[in-house]
């Protein structure tokens, strides 16, 4: 939300598992508080304070060679699951934590079954 409050000109790329194509959204964005559809977003009785208004400016379709060349969807090309450091791993070797990487794991299995609202 910062990075919208400082540069309001975003752009989103859709993609959808399996498709060769996405879509790409430009416009700008804003945080918002005061949104009177706000209500409407309640989920599991909790309202958010805050959201994300956007405007579109434009939009467009393409066909992405990338994904061709890079075989994305073709799981055959996945590297193996031990093969990829966990997330865990990651935190821990960019920010220099001396919290073993199995608890960042965990924590971060945790948190979205009790933070989801």
């Amino acid at each position: 939300m910062i990075n919208i409050m400082q540069h309001a000109q975003v752009g989103m790329l859709f993609l959808v598992p399996g498709r060769g194509d996405t879509l790409r959204v430009n416009g700008t964005a804003r945080v918002v508080a005061d949104a009177p559809y706000l209500p409407e977003l309640t989920v599991a009785g909790v309202t958010p304070q805050l959201a994300v208004g956007f405007g579109w400016r434009s939009c467009s379709c393409t066909a992405g060679k990338a994904f061709a060349r890079s075989a994305l969807w073709d799981t055959a090309t996945w590297p193996a699951k031990d093969d990829v450091p966990t997330a865990g791993q990651m935190v821990r070797s960019q920010h220099n934590l001396a919290v073993p990487a199995e608890e960042i794991d965990t924590m971060l299995r945790h948190d979205p079954k009790v933070n989801r609202y």
